[in-house]
């Protein structure tokens, strides 16, 4: 019996040890995931058939994407307009169309939004560089006189 005493009595010095080494393999501070490892995250979730995992991160994402939380990149509403479609998509395959529907409306919202500022920084664009070719006129004929 005394063998087995000690036995156990490795085996939870053994658990302690590696209690502790896990710790340690956590960097200080407990860093909150990025938009990119929630979008990996959600990849092999859905590769997993996951699909309530996958959900979570898809939701996790886009809330950093709204709330413009995003490190060391440039979040593009395209990027948020995909994550909502993938939502809608995950929610259809789970049964539930309203929520599902909720996510494709906001993703087409935000796509018109898009699309009309895309315009609109075209019509700048167009009306600079009639101006700069009516500047170049007037000067032109200013060095005539």
């Amino acid at each position: 019996m005394a063998r087995r005493s000690s036995t156990s009595n490795n085996k939870k010095k053994v658990r302690r040890h590696n209690a502790g080494n896990s710790k340690l393999k956590r960097p200080p501070g407990n860093p909150a995931k990025t938009v990119d490892d929630l979008l990996e995250e959600a990849s092999a979730s859905m590769a997993a058939l996951n699909v309530e995992k996958a959900y979570q991160s898809y939701s996790q994402a886009a809330s950093l994407l709204q709330l413009g939380k995003v490190s060391s990149r440039n979040p593009s509403e395209t990027e948020l307009i995909n994550v909502l479609e993938k939502m809608g998509e995950l929610q259809v395959s789970m049964g539930d169309q309203d929520r599902a529907k909720e996510h494709f409306v906001q993703a087409l919202g935000l796509l018109e939004e898009h699309k009309q500022k895309e315009q609109q920084k075209q019509q700048h664009n167009q009306s600079d560089g009639k101006k700069a070719q009516e500047w170049e006129f007037y000067e032109s004929h200013c060095n005539l006189s």
